[in-house]
């Protein structure tokens, strides 16, 4: 029984809470409705404010020259009526953060929900959907129907890019359906980027359509405890190259992805022209230039390239994993069920897995089920870094090391939640990858899930440890 002592403690904490610390300015509070006005609250709040938004909060909204917080009370939608951009951010050397909020229904050429053009931008607990970057007028290229930063860093924490549409209808490009990068580092931390679009179609001169989820030509992109997942990059040009890399994620410099998925997104490149002219698709889950790859899952992605049926040229590289050249690295993940397609008079449909030169080297991986013409599971000359299962070997360069096996059923199940924050597949009680690597050459403690790796006195090969018992 509480005590009107103890009862008198706990009113006096609970009001402790709700004061500001020493130095810190109380919250603002805007409740979005007839006669609110959020521009004016952002733009009298001094820096480092917090905003307290409630309700949906029609316009376009810009930070200027501040740090800042908006924070959903307890949650808050941010919806730009398709007028132009939702948000606008230009805070040199400054910080904005996002909270529960929704941002959406933003259009802009750049960044139809989000620009920043200077400053560093985090996103915790919010949904940017619905929004798109897009362009009618000859040689216009979009930039990321969702997010597009040109400097600082970004981070998404426990948030989702879904739904965004980059899409230039007669320009040369569009880059980033979800997310656009131009410098900066991007971090993406247990969160969705799902379902966006970077189209590009072009009635003279080349398309180009690059990183249907995410694009980044910044420092480094990072995905952890993440799903990348049905997202699509397009183009179709009538009259000369169409080019598409990156269904998932286009990495144009470092990608370092853990305990992450990245599934069932595609590239589709099409020209309506023959020779010289060709359709090219590079990397249908992820194109990268440099890639470090641990403990994820990489599976149904899927890569189309056409062209005309007499003098056309189709060319898909990498229905999984693309990687250009730089050291790089594959480890205790999953690559599988992904593939590669190519129709016209001269076609090469390779690497329906992973594509890759010596740059790379593969330990502890499953490579299985992938389907291309040629290098089905493996195409290019990766290096072996031992504890591999490779399915099918035809046309790959990888050297066989003695404690990889090659030419057994994987015993893979189906894409799906297992557990833990990201789907995988799982293995089978028969599977070959099972108890395959002694416990000294485990390379890493836990599985995608999370699960302690080893279960038993020995490792699984890929990105999913079976449990004991």
């Amino acid at each position: 029984m509480l005590t009107r002592t103890r009862l008198t403690i706990l009113a006096l904490t609970a009001a402790a809470l709700l004061i500001p610390a020493v130095g810190q300015a109380a919250p603002l509070s805007v409740s979005c409705g007839p006669g609110a006005n959020l521009q004016n609250k952002i733009d009298s709040a001094p820096s480092g404010s917090t905003i307290l938004v409630s309700g949906t909060c029609q316009g376009n909204f810009n930070v200027t020259g501040k740090s800042l917080t908006l924070k959903g009370n307890p949650s808050a939608t941010l919806d730009g009526d398709f007028t132009g951009r939702t948000l606008a951010v230009s805070a040199a050397g400054k910080t904005v953060r996002l909270e529960r909020l929704t941002v959406t229904h933003g259009t802009a050429v750049s960044g139809g929900g989000i620009r920043t053009y200077a400053g560093n931008l985090v996103l915790d607990r919010v949904k940017v959907t619905g929004n798109e970057a897009y362009a009618a007028t000859p040689l216009t290229p979009t930039y990321g129907g969702g997010i597009r930063s040109d400097s600082g860093n970004v981070s998404l924490i426990n948030s989702s890019v879904s739904g965004n549409i980059a899409k230039s209808a007669a320009g040369p490009g569009s880059y980033g359906g979800g997310i656009y990068m131009e410098a900066g580092n991007l971090s993406i931390t247990a969160s969705t980027v799902s379902g966006n679009l970077a189209a590009a179609t072009s009635g003279s001169g080349y398309a180009r359509a690059w990183g249907g989820g995410v694009y980044t030509d910044g420092n480094l992109l990072t995905l952890r405890r993440s799903t990348v997942n049905g997202n699509r990059a397009e183009a179709l040009a009538l009259t000369d190259d169409a080019y598409v890399s990156g269904g998932g994620v286009f990495a144009g410099v470092k990608l370092v992805a853990s305990a992450s998925t990245v599934s069932r997104n595609t590239l589709s490149a099409t020209t309506g022209w023959a020779a010289p002219y060709a359709a090219e698709a590079y990397g249908g889950g992820v194109g990268a230039t440099t890639m470090r790859m641990t403990n994820s899952t990489v599976a149904l992605n899927k890569v189309s390239v056409t062209s005309p049926a007499v003098g056309g040229i189709a060319r898909g590289y990498g229905g999984g994993i693309h990687v250009n050249d730089a050291p790089s690295s594959l480890v205790s993940s999953t690559v599988a069920k992904n593939s590669v397609a190519a129709s016209g008079a001269t076609t090469a449909a390779w690497s329906g897995g992973l594509n890759a030169d010596s740059d790379l080297t593969v330990r502890a991986t499953i490579l299985a089920n992938n389907v291309a013409t040629s290098g089905p599971d493996c195409g290019g000359d990766p290096v072996s870094a031992g504890h591999n299962l490779v399915v099918n070997m035809n046309g790959c360069g990888l050297a066989k090391k003695g404690t990889d096996q090659v030419g057994k059923a994987a015993g893979l199940g189906a894409l799906r939640s297992n557990g833990g924050p990201t789907q995988t597949m799982a293995l089978a009680l028969s599977s070959p990858a099972r108890n395959a690597i002694a416990n000294a050459a485990c390379p890493v403690k836990q599985d995608e899930r999370g699960v302690r790796r080893p279960q038993g006195a020995r490792c699984d090969i890929g990105a999913y440890e079976r449990k004991a018992g």
